[in-house]
């Protein structure tokens, strides 16, 4: 059977360059292995093993052995749609695998919400955006939130910064609550009359594929008596 499944099938070997074809052709030069047909009007793929992962950080289970640094760029088909990226092609990096595919669907958020309550705190304070964010492949977004900032007292700072998290979103005036992304901005007001343009930014990591979080900003002013409020918010998150 074996000598069965070999006719019609030219193995070549040039230098440490192997070829597998119908043709006889001579494999490139710039490739260990070259599997071709060596027939346009007879077109094959190539079919890598397909493999359950358990998760993206574990090579064993499901490979036999215990992983090497032999193993890196290991490429499998993996065909548990419950990990990562679900079913595709991912390559193993030495310590994680990687999807080697394309996400067409990648999530990305856009948002103008109303105009929250300003603060009188020198405490910061959430402001209760309510914007959500739920990742279908990195887990790596950009966010940016812009609008303006005004102060009643003349010569007073707004402090402002972006929060994520999981669970049910804080409400406007809550106390801190998630993870602090990025750096915390400081905008002057010199005159309670001044509308100061802000833009606070941050690139977020390591959130999970499939899990939905929420995304505010917290609002502080600097000098007690003068309430910090901000306007015309915009957000955008955009997953990498």
């Amino acid at each position: 059977m074996f000598l069965a499944l070999l006719c019609g099938t030219v193995f070549s070997a040039s230098a440490q360059n192997v070829g597998i074809n119908t043709s006889g052709t001579t494999p490139s030069t710039n490739a260990i292995l070259d599997l071709n047909t060596g027939n346009t009007s007879r077109n094959l793929g190539f079919i890598i093993p397909h493999v359950k992962l358990t998760s993206l950080t574990s090579f064993n289970p499901p490979i036999a052995n215990a992983n090497t640094t032999s193993d890196t760029a290991m490429v499998v088909y993996n065909t548990n749609a419950a990990v990562g990226n679900g079913a595709g092609c991912y390559i193993w990096t030495g310590s994680a695998w990687v999807f080697a595919g394309y996400i067409a669907n990648k999530d990305n958020y856009q948002a103008s919400p109303t105009n929250p309550t300003g603060t009188t705190s020198a405490t910061a304070k959430m402001m209760g955006l309510a914007g959500n964010l739920t990742p279908t492949s990195s887990g790596t977004y950009l966010i940016i939130v812009s609008g303006y900032t005004t102060n009643t007292r003349a010569n007073t700072n707004s402090l402002i910064q972006i929060y994520t998290g999981t669970g049910t979103a804080p409400s406007n005036g809550a106390a801190l609550t998630g993870t602090a992304e990025g750096t915390q901005l400081t905008a002057s007001a010199t005159s309670t009359t001044d509308d100061v343009p802000f833009s606070v930014s941050a690139v977020v990591t390591g959130l999970t594929v499939g899990t939905t979080y929420w995304l505010d900003i917290s609002l502080a002013s600097s000098n007690a008596g003068g309430t910090a409020s901000v306007k015309s918010v915009n957000i955008s998150a955009i997953e990498q």
